[in-house]
């Protein structure tokens, strides 16, 4: 019974995510960057997922620089946008757009040690709450 506690207690960790909490007075823009290489955001609010995608040439996919559903259908006025570094712009933030958002395209951050051993670290999820 102790290995698979221990088996467990060694899994969660890594189901989670590295929370940041991110206030954002309304009206003003919001700004998220993970880094380079980030093609694709999720945003969960009211416990829905959405997804909103960069595209360079195909401006007619329903994904692109908009939050769809998971059924492709936007889900609002178009006020968010990601550029071709990876950096998500939402201007102007409205108390609507609070929620969680993380994306997968972040890359993995894993730590070695002298010994041999690794450690891989969570993938951040942003917590954008309305100010």
């Amino acid at each position: 019974m102790f290995n698979k506690i221990a088996i467990f207690l060694l899994i969660v960790p890594a189901v989670h995510s590295a929370v940041a909490v991110f206030p954002t007075k309304v009206g003003d823009f919001l700004l998220l960057d993970l880094g380079k290489d980030i093609h694709e955001w999720h945003r969960v609010r009211n416990g829905q997922e959405e997804v909103i995608r960069y595209c360079e040439d195909d401006k007619q996919a329903p994904s692109c620089n908009r939050w769809v559903d998971k059924g492709m259908t936007p889900v609002d006025d178009g006020h968010g946008s990601i550029f071709a570094n990876g950096t998500l712009l939402i201007d102007p933030f409205e108390l609507k757009d609070a929620g969680d958002y993380f994306s997968n395209d972040e890359l993995e951050r894993v730590h070695y040690s002298v010994d041999g051993r690794y450690m891989k670290l969570a993938r951040t999820r942003i917590s954008v709450i309305a100010i």
